[in-house]
C-alpha cells in the first residue's frame, strides 16, 4: 500500500512539474507573439495582454482538478487504512 501511494505521489508531482513547464513555455510563446504583433502594429497592447491573461487563466481549472484528485487519493488511502 505504501509502495502504491509513493508511486502515485511521484506521478502527481511529475505531472505538476510538466504542467508548470507547459504553462511557462506557452505563456512565453504568447508573450513573444504578442510583442511581435504589437511591434508590427497588428494588435494593440491591450489585446496582447488579454491574450496572455486568457492563456494563463486556462491553467487554473486544471490545477483545481489536480488538487481535487490529490484530496480524493488521500481520502482513499485513509479509508484503506481502516
Amino acid at each position: 500500500a505504501v509502495d502504491l501511494t509513493m508511486r502515485s505521489v511521484n506521478l502527481v508531482l511529475g505531472f505538476y512539474g510538466r504542467l508548470h513547464i507547459a504553462e511557462y513555455i506557452g505563456l512565453a510563446a504568447v508573450l513573444i507573439a504578442g510583442f511581435w504583433l504589437v511591434r508590427d502594429g497588428a494588435v494593440s497592447i491591450g489585446t496582447a495582454t488579454a491574450a496572455a491573461l486568457y492563456f494563463h487563466s486556462l491553467f487554473g481549472p486544471v490545477n483545481a482538478a489536480l488538487v481535487l484528485l490529490d484530496d480524493a487519493q488521500s481520502a482513499a488511502a485513509g479509508l484503506a487504512r481502516l
